[in-house]
């Protein structure tokens, strides 16, 4: 009998629909997208002083769900290496996604969970502290918006941590460097300063 490993590359896939069901109630994005009260009503937490439109919500909502809609399956590579014919190695190839980055989906969840709270608005500037991949499919969606987006990253002389950089920046206005153990509050601090939200990844994991 062979025996089968499946090596999740990066990241395990999250089922966004059953995200997005769980934190509208059970509406369906074309039930939301009508609901003129429930679009009205989301919070406004950290955004008091913004009028939000109506309108842009709405789109913003649409948009997000279309970029849903395209994201397939992650596919699935299967090796056969040939001095171990009883093993097959299956590998999940997250790279595969719009943005390259093994945080895409989540990156989609947090900004969706943002944009239903209350915490984004056609006018926020939106803060997060990352080593890159989170960055980078944050900065993807939030673009999609139009909303402005700053990241925190540590100093790095690395090959790596460079190439990281460079995705980040075609989706951000502003990379902001601090030393490693220093980014979270960093962005914490710039976010309450210029008055706009702190995504933390981090510590709103469990949102999503």
């Amino acid at each position: 009998m062979n025996a089968v490993f499946l090596v999740l590359l990066f990241f395990v896939e999250i089922d966004s629909r059953q995200i997005f069901t769980s934190v509208i109630n059970e509406k369906s994005p074309t039930e939301i997208l009508r609901d003129d009260s429930f679009v009205a009503g989301l919070s406004t937490a950290g955004s008091d002083e913004v009028k939000v439109s109506d309108e842009w919500r709405k789109n913003a909502i649409q948009k997000l769900w279309n970029e849903r809609e395209l994201m397939t399956r992650t596919p699935l590579i299967h090796l056969n290496i040939p001095s171990m014919p009883n093993i097959d190695l299956i590998f999940k190839n997250e790279s595969a996604s719009r943005t390259g980055s093994l945080k895409h989906r989540y990156a989609w969840a947090l900004v969706f969970w943002a944009l239903l709270e209350g915490h984004i608005t056609q006018n926020t500037t939106v803060f997060e502290a990352s080593s890159g991949n989170t960055a980078t499919s944050e900065g993807y969606m939030l673009n999609l918006l139009g909303v402005n987006f700053v990241v925190v990253v540590s100093y790095s002389s690395d090959t790596l941590e460079k190439i990281k950089e460079d995705r980040i920046r075609l989706y951000t206005s502003e990379i902001i460097k601090t030393y490693i153990g220093k980014r979270i509050e960093r962005a914490e601090e710039e976010a309450k300063k210029r008055n706009g939200f702190f995504m933390n990844q981090f510590a709103n994991a469990d949102r999503v």
